[in-house]
């Protein structure tokens, strides 16, 4: 939902869907943990990490407020029309320095000691500036990138790339500073019609060989279940399988901070694993037979499993599960 444009204290913990449909059925296909994040604005708000074998959302935190979200503008103008260009530029413009202004104002607020009362907005904002939080901004196209990028170095912030359809296109420059990339949604149409009708799939490649940092991942909590399956195209166009099924594990665990408890079978890390039978990447043969979170294993049931029990003994016939 729409929760503001510049709402930075948001914590989207609160929105965890709870939902008995999406959860399983995402947790069936392998994925035991995810990045809860905010929509709508252009500083939608704080994202928080979740394990998905919890009674509530406290139990289900794994690590709270870890960064802020920002939405960057679009660069571009999307019309041939003359007045609705306008429009479109003035928007922008507007939007650029709303976040300046609220930029300029948290960066003054974080450089005192806790006041009160205390601006809540700006409160959000202050582990931008010591370090404790990440900035992570979603853009896809080149000029928004690099725009975005310049600004948040400005005020001397690295930030994580989301989405970064483009990165393959500014490899040196997200090198140079150190630039991580979650890369959302491969499985699409290039954004060009130059552009090879491959170019999505190949981009995990190109970064790899650039020796970006990056991870995988998908857009919408019902499309996180086709994760895995994301990683195996990548794997088909250029990583090993070893790269693609790190792109979704170890990768992210370090991006986000948390590769100490979790992401690979390391001694002393969190027991969170699968045990599959077939190639999890390979949407063919995958087929996920036991799950563990923090050493706990967690039903693999959900709806859909449900119903095609129902039905196929409804008609006299043996589920094949």
């Amino acid at each position: 939902n729409e929760v503001g444009r510049i709402n930075p204290n948001i914590r989207s913990i609160i929105a965890f869907n709870t939902d008995s449909r999406v959860i399983p059925t995402v947790r069936s296909n392998g994925i035991l943990m995810a990045q809860i994040t905010p929509t709508g604005g252009l500083i939608p708000g704080s994202s928080s990490i979740v394990q998905f074998d919890a009674w509530n959302w406290q139990d289900a935190s794994y690590q709270s407020d870890d960064g802020v979200h920002l939405n960057w503008p679009n660069m571009g103008i999307s019309t041939s029309d003359e007045e609705e260009s306008e429009k479109q530029e003035k928007r922008r413009k507007r939007s650029l320095a709303e976040l300046r202004s609220f930029f300029d104002d948290a960066k003054a607020y974080a450089a005192t000691a806790a006041s009160t009362p205390r601006n809540l907005k700006l409160e959000a904002m202050r582990g931008l500036f010591d370090g404790s939080k990440k900035l992570f901004i979603r853009s896809n196209e080149a000029r928004g990138i690099i725009a975005a990028l310049n600004f948040a170095l400005e005020y001397g912030i690295t930030p994580v790339l989301v989405g970064a359809a483009d990165a393959w296109m500014l490899t040196d420059m997200l090198k140079a500073n150190n630039v991580a990339v979650i890369l959302a949604r491969t499985h699409r149409l290039p954004r060009r019609r130059h552009e090879d009708i491959d170019q999505p799939f190949k981009t995990p490649a190109l970064l790899r060989d650039a020796g970006l940092r990056f991870c995988l991942a998908g857009n919408g909590n019902w499309d996180q279940r086709n994760l895995p399956f994301l990683a195996g195209t990548a794997a088909a166009y250029g990583l090993s399988k070893e790269e693609a099924l790190k792109a979704i594990s170890l990768s992210t665990a370090e991006i986000l901070g948390i590769a100490d408890r979790t992401g690979s079978l390391t001694v002393g890390k969190d027991a969170t694993l699968l045990v599959v039978d077939g190639d999890l990447l390979d949407m063919r043969s995958s087929r996920v037979e036991q799950a563990f979170i923090q050493g706990r294993e967690v039903d693999l049931d959900n709806k859909q499993k449900m119903l095609y029990r129902k039905f196929m003994q409804k008609y006299g016939l043996k589920p094949t599960e």
